[in-house]
């Protein structure tokens, strides 16, 4: 039997519906992308955004009105699932083309991560115990 330290995921990860994530990088506005899972050391998102690996990133994680995080997260791994012909601007301003393509994105969350970490397995039980009969 293998030891569980040895086995190659060391994080749980959930599937939530619940949560809504917003990715924001540099000067440009925060964007809305698809949760499709999260762990207590990252995530896995899909968007119409072309994001490069490495970069350094701020991520809005919103439980509900109450409860929205700010948490600077590093773009660990880049999945093109959807590739869509590449479509010129409104105004072609120097031959700027926009990517429509749909990307997966891992997230690898960076700095304090109490206050996430706490709130999402906090959250977690809840949603659980709800769940089977609290």
């Amino acid at each position: 039997m293998k030891d569980i330290k040895s086995l190659a995921r060391k994080s749980l990860r959930y599937k939530r519906k619940d949560i809504s994530v917003y990715i924001g990088q540099g000067r440009r506005p925060f964007k809305y992308v698809e949760l499709l899972n999260i762990s207590q050391n990252g995530m896995l998102i899909r968007g119409q955004i072309n994001l490069n690996l490495n970069n350094c990133i701020m991520s809005k994680i919103s439980f509900d009105k109450q409860h929205v995080f700010e948490q600077k997260s590093t773009v660990v791994s880049k999945i093109k699932i959807k590739s869509a012909a590449l479509q010129p601007l409104k105004k072609a301003w120097f031959f700027f083309e926009r990517d429509n393509s749909i990307y997966d994105y891992g997230l690898a969350f960076e700095g304090d991560l109490s206050a996430v970490q706490t709130f999402l397995l906090r959250s977690n039980i809840e949603r659980r115990l709800e769940h089977h009969g609290r």
